[in-house]
Parts: C-alpha cells; structure tokens; sequence
C-alpha cells in the first residue's frame, strides 16, 4: 500500500473486476468479501454497474466506506445494497479508521457498542471533564459535543457495558489532528470485579491487553473483559503534542449477541415511497420487551430526527421492529442510528417444540447494549451545506479580520480620548465598539453559520403529508 502513487483517476469499476478474477480462483471459499474505500465516482474504465452481474453470480459482498465526494454520489450505495453487503459514510477522511473498524465488525458478526464519539484533550488544562455521560444512548442521540482543544480537559471518559460470554473487546483510538506528526493518546480502562483484572493501562503491559501503535490510532484488545460497567479513560501520551483530538469506536465480540438492522432500499428516488428501517434485537434467539429500542435519522444539514420503532409480537406478528422513513426533504446521504439495550423484563423467544415435553429455549437475559446504523442517499430535494462546510450564499458568517479591527479601532479611540483629557465622544465610541465586538464574537461561538432553510407554508406542508398518505 505505502508503495501505491495516486494517478488522478477513479477506476471503481476495475478494482471490482480484480476482485472478482482474485475470488475467481479460489474453489470452495464461503465467504467473499471486498473492502471498498473511495472519495470520487468512477472516472476511468469500465462501470461499476457492469460488474454488478459477475459480483452477484460469485456471491462476493462488497462493504463500502464512502468520503468526500463519493459521499454526494449514490455509486457506492448500488456497489453494497447489490451484493449484500453494507455502507458506512465517514465523508471526512479523519474518521476512515473509526468507519473502517464498524465495517470490519458488520463483516465479522461482531457487535458495535460505539460507533463513533469524539474526544478533545489540553495536556496542560486545568478545566475538569463534564459530568456529561458519554455512551450509547449519548451518539443515538447526538448529545456529546466537545469544546475546541485548546478549552478542553485532560481527559475523556467514555462509558460502555461488556456483557458476559464478551470474546474481545476493542476499543480504537484515532486521531484526526491537522498534524498527525504529534498525535498520541493512552487509556485506562476500569471495570467491575471478576475472574480478569479491575483495571488496565495501555502504558502498561498485561497478558489481557493487546495494545497495537500506530501513527494514525491506538488499538486495545481485551480478552475476556468482566462482565459489567467500563469506564475508558483517554489521555495524552507523555512527548506528544498537548492537543490531542480524534474519535473512539468500541465494538465487542460475543457469538450470541447482535442487533440485526437492514433498509428496504438504499437508493431513494421516489419521495412518495417511504423507507422501511428494521432491527432484530438477538440473544441465542430474538429478544422481547427490550427496556430501550431508540432510532433516529441523522439528515444532511445535521439535523436528528426521532423515529418510534414498533414490533407486532404482541398481536401474534413477526419478530423484527420496524419503523417507516417518510420525511426526505434534503438531496443527500441520511444515516440511521438505532440503539438497544435490555432490562430485567426482556426475554429471548422460546421458539416451537414440534414435542409437547421438550424443555423451552429459555435463557436468562443479562444487560445488553448494542449499536448499528444504516445508509441511504435521496437523489432529489433541497441541497444544503454540510455541518462544517464554509458558509455560502446567504449564509451568517462574522469575519474575524472584523472583530480584529473594531477592538483595534476601539484602542486607538481610548488613546485619543487620554491624550485629549477624556474626549467623551472618543471614549463613548470606543465602548460601544467594544460592546460590538464581544456581540459578534458571542454570536459567532454560539450560532450556527448557517442560516435554517426557510419554512414552508401550512398549505405546502398539508400536501405534501396528503400525497406522503396516499
């Protein structure tokens, strides 16, 4: 890979081709699996459309992890909802690690426990860390939010539970710093009582912890981790750059646990048809009376919008929980996130007995959490900016040139106030240019940059939920 130069052209196409003459050769493999990773559409070669035939006949899945421009493209939605496979969207390439590892557990089966929550670190700071948790429940619902490094605690914590049978637990450290030259972090892990150790230091060496460096993240593997509450604690690693931000992913690998999710559709092109989300909460069979079943969709402009899943199990229905997606307004790539978590009323399905005496499937259910998340790209409707995007037209951007030059301007008005024995009009302007400033400088940190799209009129909206019904 390191040997690898970039030629300027996207030959999707062709890469799915080598995948298919290096499967082709292998008699008697089960499971055919591709990793593809892009930021443009296909721009060279032939399309990846036209190998669509080939992929489905050998049985090849093709995990797809879309950036940058390839986010804004349905081409990667096709590639994974035609073979069966699945898309993660990272859309900035600092987040390719934590999107690289959710892939590789929806390949392997294992469980995602957090996706995706950021850290910021000061080496140096003195602010104590929030009380605000960080867990599960805090990425289905967006909440975490971190202050710039420079404001930022000396640590993180993250919080996560690994249930009993847990083979391996990983948690990934990456960065996404400007200059990784400086990136390194270490962690403390802090657990219940049990057969393994309470507490582990990647600093550290244990037999239970495998710990994996890497200019880019830090990975630790956990074997056998006791059953219970975890606390990761992050911190800066001693020589490198006091400001350390980036993203931790934890995923836990347990043969009988899995929250199943899938979408009907990947590619939206007719508005009128909703999305049909499903999620099958799994212990040895599928699960009942979950104490927390949350979705939401995460839309393009950054906006989370609920979604109520129901389950027809108790009128004598099928074992999924669904929900229907209707409300589509934005062009653009929308992630799913769905979250579980059981209590002390859940119970696994006992199945069918074809003999009256056989014994019930019945287990004891402990507290389980897991995570998935799903995509789909809407082909029309509003294009807004990108959270995080330069403003645009029409957008509230305060410049900071400006603020610079009104507290400048401020300064040499209380200059020429002093030397002209306190001018009150000088000293007058200055203070309202001052007042200015710390207004801009107030509503610049707390509004967003863009404005919200316009709202539609009552009638607008009327039709459109009549033609949604119909």
């Amino acid at each position: 890979m390191d040997g690898l130069a970039a030629g300027g052209d996207t030959a999707i196409g062709r890469a799915l081709s080598s995948s298919v003459l290096l499967f082709g050769g292998q008699t008697g493999a089960v499971n055919k699996t591709a990793f593809l990773i892009s930021d443009g559409v296909n721009t060279v070669g032939e399309t990846p459309q036209s190998v669509f035939p080939s992929l489905q006949t050998q049985g090849i899945r093709v995990f797809t992890i879309s950036t940058g421009g390839a986010s804004d493209d349905t081409t990667l939605g096709e590639i994974s909802g035609s073979t069966h496979g699945s898309q993660v969207d990272s859309r900035d390439a600092s987040a390719l690690v934590g999107a690289f590892a959710r892939q590789w557990a929806h390949y392997r089966n294992s469980g995602v426990l957090i996706p995706q929550l950021p850290y910021s670190l000061n080496q140096k700071s003195e602010i104590k860390e929030s009380n605000e948790k960080s867990d599960i429940v805090a990425w289905a619902s967006n909440t975490v939010g971190r202050s710039s490094a420079l404001r930022s605690p000396k640590t993180n914590s993250f919080f996560v539970r690994f249930e009993e049978g847990t083979q391996t637990a990983s948690i990934i450290l990456a960065g996404n710093m400007g200059d990784m030259a400086g990136f390194g972090v270490e962690a403390i892990l802090q657990g219940p009582a049990g057969p393994g150790p309470t507490t582990l230091d990647s600093t550290v060496a244990n037999p239970n912890l495998r710990v994996v460096r890497d200019s880019f993240f830090l990975l630790l593997e956990v074997r056998k981790p006791n059953p219970g509450d975890w606390k990761v604690i992050v911190q800066g690693r001693s020589g490198a750059a006091q400001l350390q931000t980036g993203n931790v992913t934890i995923l836990s690998d347990n043969p009988v646990v899995d929250l199943f999710t899938s979408l009907d559709r990947h590619i939206v092109n007719d508005l009128t048809k909703p999305v049909r989300v499903r999620a099958t909460p799994i212990y040895s069979t599928t699960l009942r009376h979950v104490d927390l079943l949350q979705a939401a969709v995460k839309r393009p402009d950054g906006s989370l919008q609920p979604l109520s899943l129901q389950s027809d199990f108790d009128a004598g229905g099928g074992d999924d929980y669904s929900a229907l997606i209707t409300d589509m307004p934005f062009f653009g790539m929308y992630e799913v996130r769905i979250v579980m978590r059981t209590g002390p009323n859940t119970t696994n399905d006992p199945g069918e007995s074809i003999f009256a005496p056989a014994p019930p499937n019945t287990v004891p259910v402990p507290v389980l959490e897991r995570a998935a998340t799903q995509y789909f790209f809407v082909t029309t409707g509003e294009k807004v900016p990108h959270p995080g995007s330069p403003p645009g037209p029409g957008s509230v951007y305060c410049s900071p040139l400006f603020i610079i030059f009104l507290l400048f301007l401020a300064i040499i008005l209380i200059i020429v106030a002093w030397l002209t024995r306190c001018n009150r009009a000088a000293l007058l302007t200055a203070i309202l240019l001052i007042l200015i400033a710390m207004w801009l400088i107030w509503f610049c940190c707390r509004h967003d940059r863009h404005e919200p799209p316009p709202k539609k009129e009552p009638k607008a909206v009327a039709r459109e939920q009549k033609k949604t019904a119909t």
